[in-house]
C-alpha cells in the first residue's frame, strides 16, 4: 500500500523487518527486499504515510530508521546483577560475557550482548543475547547504504505486554529467498519476553511457563509495531562495538550538512588563496633580495659575500665619510660626545657604567634614575635612545 507523497512537516520515521538469521553460511546471507512502514508524527501518535517492500539502497528517506530484529533471533535475560551500574562502560562488556556464559550453548566469543538502561525491578538488568555474525552482518549492510544510524529493536518488546503472538518472517538466505518461517513471540512485564521458530502444524502444547489462558493469536506484523508506537520496555541493540558513531551525532546534523560542507569548502578555498598569496609575496621578497644583491654586485665588487646588501651598503657609506675625513655617527668620540651634551644638566653621580659595542653606547644609570627625558632631547637631535630594561640604555645615531 502506498501513499501519494505529500508535504510532511512532521518528524517522519522508517520501520524495517529484518529477516530471521539463515542456518546457511555466511556467505549465504542475504537481507533481500525489505518490508518498511513509514510514518509521521513521531512514536506518540504516529500516521501511517506508506509501506511496502524495497533494496536497502531504496527504503525511504526520514529522521529516523527503526530495524526490528525477530524475536526468535534476540534471546533475553534478566538476573539481579547489583554491581554492573558500579562497573565502567569499557568493563561491561566483559563482564556480561562472564556472567551469561553458563546460560548461554552459544560461546560467549560468538554473541552479542545489549544491556536494558533502566531496570524494570531495583537491582536488576534485563540483557539481550544476539548471534555476533548475524549482527556484525545486518550493521555492515547498513552502514555501506550509508544508513549509519538506526536502531535494532527486539520484535517481542514491541508487542503489547502479555500477549502470545505469531508471524510470518523471510529467511535471509539468498539462495532461497522465499523461504518463510513462523515465529511464536512473548512478551510479559517490562523487558521480559521470548520468541522461537515454531511450525503451525504442531499443536499447540502449552508447555511454556505462560499465565493460565494464554493461546498463540496472528499478530499484525510490522504496521502494528509502527502504529503501536515504542512500548517503554524496548531498548536499543546497538551497543559497545555496533553503537552509533560519536552517538550519531553527525546524523543529527544532517539538516545542516550542505551548510556545513560549503563552509568546509570555503574555509579550504580560503586557505588556498592564503598559500598562493603567501608563495606570491614570497617570490616578490626573493625577487628584491636578487635585485640588491646585483646592484651591490655590480656597486660593490669588492664587498664579501654572504652578507646581506644593507649591511655591505651601510658600511661603504661610512668607510667612504671617514675617507673623506668625516665621522661616522656610530663611532665612540661622536657618540660620547652626544651623551655628554645630553647630560650637561644633570647631576654628576647619575652614570654608573658605559660600554661601547655595535656602534651603540650601553648606559647604565642608578637606580631609580628616569630617562624619559632624555630619549625625547636625543629624539629632538636625531638620535635613538632606547631602554633594554633594569637602568640599561641604548644609544645610537640611527634606528637600529
Amino acid at each position: 500500500m502506498i501513499w501519494e507523497d505529500e508535504e510532511i512537516s512532521e518528524p517522519m520515521t522508517c520501520w524495517v523487518a529484518l529477516p530471521l538469521k539463515p542456518s546457511a553460511e555466511p556467505d549465504r546471507w542475504s537481507l533481500g527486499s525489505l518490508p518498511f512502514v513509514l510514518t509521521a508524527g513521531g512514536t506518540v501518535s504516529p500516521r501511517l504515510l506508506r509501506e511496502g517492500t524495497a533494496p536497502l539502497a531504496e527504503l525511504p528517506a526520514a529522521e529516523r530508521l527503526v530495524l526490528v530484529m525477530p524475536s526468535a533471533d534476540v534471546l533475553i535475560l534478566a538476573a539481579a546483577w547489583p554491581h554492573l551500574d558500579s562497573l565502567p562502560a569499557s568493563r561491561l562488556r566483559e563482564a556480561l560475557a562472564n556472567l551469561l556464559e553458563e546460560s548461554l550453548i552459544q560461546p560467549v566469543d560468538q554473541c552479542h550482548f545489549a544491556l536494558s538502561p533502566h531496570p524494570a525491578v531495583p537491582q536488576e538488568r534485563t540483557v539481550a543475547v544476539v548471534d555476533r555474525a548475524w549482527m556484525r552482518f545486518v550493521h555492515d549492510a547498513f552502514s555501506r547504504a550509508g544508513l549509519t544510524h538506526h536502531e535494532i529493536l527486539p520484535a517481542q518488546l514491541l508487542q503489547p505486554e502479555g500477549t502470545l503472538l505469531t508471524f510470518d518472517a523471510p529467511v535471509g538466505q539468498a539462495d532461497a529467498p522465499g523461504l518463510r518461517q513462523t515465529v511464536l513471540s512473548w512478551h510479559g512485564k517490562g523487558s521480559s519476553g521470548w520468541g522461537l521458530r515454531w511450525d503451525p502444524s504442531e499443536a499447540w502444547s502449552g508447555q511454556l511457563v505462560l499465565p493460565e489462558g494464554v493461546q498463540p493469536q496472528a499478530g499484525g506484523g510490522l504496521r502494528a509495531w509502527a502504529l503501536g508506537g515504542l512500548v517503554s520496555g524496548a531498548f536499543n541493540l546497538r551497543q559497545f562495538e555496533f553503537a552509533a558513531p560519536l552517538a550519531g551525532l553527525w546524523e543529527r546534523f544532517r539538516p545542516w550538512r550542505p551548510a556545513l560542507l560549503l563552509l568546509a569548502a570555503a574555509l579550504l578555498l580560503q586557505v588556498l588563496f592564503l598559500n598562493l598569496y603567501w608563495m606570491k609575496l614570497a617570490w616578490q621578497k626573493h625577487s628584491l633580495e636578487q635585485g640588491m644583491r646585483t646592484l651591490v654586485r655590480d656597486t660593490l665588487p669588492e664587498a664579501p659575500p654572504g652578507i646581506a646588501p644593507a649591511v655591505v651598503l651601510k658600511r661603504a657609506l661610512e668607510n667612504l665619510r671617514v675617507a673623506q675625513g668625516g665621522t661616522s655617527p656610530g663611532e665612540f668620540p661622536v657618540l660620547a660626545a652626544r651623551l655628554a651634551a645630553l647630560l650637561a644638566n644633570e647631576p654628576a653621580d647619575t652614570l654608573q657604567q658605559l660600554d661601547y659595542r655595535d656602534d651603540s653606547l650601553l648606559v647604565h644609570f642608578k637606580p631609580g634614575y628616569g630617562a624619559d627625558a632624555l630619549a625625547k632631547r636625543a629624539g629632538a637631535q636625531g638620535l635613538v635612545f632606547q631602554n633594554q630594561g633594569r637602568g640599561l640604555w641604548r644609544l645610537s645615531g640611527s634606528g637600529r
